[in-house]
Order: C-alpha cells, then sequence, then structure tokens
C-alpha cells in the first residue's frame, strides 16, 4: 500500500506531538516530588491522556512505514479503541483535579454525573468499532480518521469539558496580585484555547494537504508548551517571556 505525502507529513507530526506532550506530561507529574500537590500529578497525567486520539494515528504511521504500509488502515477496531478507550479515565482526573481547586463540596457528585454518562458511552463505542466499525468513523488513509456524526458530538462534548473548566483556572490565576501567576493564567488560555482550535480543525479534517496538517499540529504543539508553563513555567521559559515583554 502507497503511503501519500500528507500520510507521512500527518504521521510525522503526530509522533511530534504525542512526544512533546508526553514530555509536558512528565515534567509537570515530577513536579509533585517537590510541591507535594496531586494537583501536578492529575493535570500532568491528564495532558498525556488527553493527547490519546493521536496515539492510533502515530502507532499506525509507525508500522506503516516499518512493515508494508498499511499501519492500522484494515484495522479500524484498534483504531478506534486506541483513540477513545481512556476518555472516562482522562476526563475524571482532569475533573477532580479542577474541583479540588473549585466546588470541592461537590466534586463527588460532578464526577458521578460525569461517569454515568460517559462509561456506558464509552463501553458502547469499544462495542460498536468491534461489530461494526463503519458506524464509528472510516479511515481516510494510514493515519487520519473521519468519525460519524454522533462520535465527533462525543468528542466535542468532551473537549469543552476540558477546555471550560481550564479557563476557569486560568481566569483564577489571572486574578492574583503575583506576577508569575499572572504570567501563567495568560500562558493556560493560550494552551486550553489553542488545543481547542487546534482539536476541532485535526478532527474536521476540512482539507486534505500537508500545509493543513502541519499548521493543526504546530497549534497542539504550540497548546502543549503553553500548558507546560500554565502550571509550572521553567525557567528558560520564564526568561524569553519576561525578556520579551
Amino acid at each position: 500500500m502507497i503511503i501519500e505525502i500528507e500520510t507521512i507529513v500527518s504521521g510525522i507530526f503526530s509522533c511530534i506531538f504525542i512526544v512533546i506532550s508526553l514530555g509536558v506530561g512528565i515534567r509537570i507529574t515530577l513536579t509533585y516530588r517537590k510541591q507535594k500537590e496531586r494537583m501536578y500529578l492529575l493535570v500532568g497525567i491528564a495532558w498525556i491522556l488527553m493527547t490519546e486520539s493521536w496515539w492510533p494515528s502515530a502507532i499506525s504511521f509507525l508500522i506503516a512505514i516499518s512493515t508494508d504500509g498499511v499501519g492500522l488502515y484494515e484495522l479500524p477496531q484498534i483504531y478506534f479503541i486506541i483513540g477513545n478507550v481512556l476518555m472516562p479515565l482522562n476526563q475524571s482526573l482532569w475533573l477532580i483535579a479542577i474541583t479540588d481547586l473549585f466546588y470541592k463540596e461537590k466534586q463527588k457528585i460532578i464526577l458521578i454525573i460525569y461517569n454515568v454518562i460517559a462509561i456506558p458511552c464509552d463501553i458502547i463505542l469499544v462495542v460498536f468499532s468491534i461489530i461494526n466499525p463503519a458506524s464509528i468513523g472510516t479511515l481516510d488513509s494510514q493515519v487520519d480518521v473521519d468519525y460519524e456524526p454522533l462520535v465527533m458530538l462525543w468528542i466535542v462534548i468532551n473537549l469543552v469539558i476540558w477546555i471550560l473548566p481550564g479557563l476557569l483556572f486560568a481566569r483564577a490565576s489571572l486574578k492574583s496580585d503575583n506576577p508569575e501567576h499572572k504570567l501563567k493564567g495568560k500562558m493556560l488560555i493560550l494552551a486550553f484555547i489553542l488545543f481547542g482550535i487546534g482539536g476541532v480543525l485535526d478532527s474536521a479534517q476540512l482539507i486534505q494537504v500537508a500545509t493543513y496538517v502541519v499548521t493543526t499540529r504546530i497549534i497542539l504543539i504550540v497548546s502543549a508548551i503553553c500548558y507546560l508553563g500554565g502550571f509550572v513555567l521553567p525557567e528558560w521559559m520564564k526568561k524569553i517571556l519576561v525578556r520579551n515583554k
């Protein structure tokens, strides 16, 4: 099976995004050892899991270039399951992190409401991925998928659940009198807005050209870097941002 140039570009940038996101998630998670706040564990792992939608693209690409060029193209069941099965876990960790900071008294009810809806949806998605993959989506290439409207709606709902609480946290940081906290708040706003834009554009696959893919993945990569700055703000990043203010 021939691997088109657009597929190669998409696969490479999926891998780059995942590697950078893994580094971001690990860096934030390791901050727990110093700060002893479980928020860092939760938001670090949550970011890694939030990139799950791009895992099958990268895996399929790596298999394709190392074997016969097929990747997971003929195994859409595996592609769909890898890309979606951990969504309830990811969102639960994220909601725990946010409700630790806001609405602590409503944490249990928020998690129960979400999981009562999310877990059955997840089970249905896995079952239909196995028995009728076409009802979930269609693989346009070895690395890109065109999801059915109901699945896209579920993805967008979870994207909103991810972004809105994140903006709430960012807004609280902006109200701080600490300049560093304000800077982190700005970074988080950028992170969530860019991730939302990049996620929607990437999922929609409006046009199948290399420049479109590169643009959407770069937006996602920048969102990952901003997410790191919003929670950890490494010294190298602080020097760059303060110098350019």
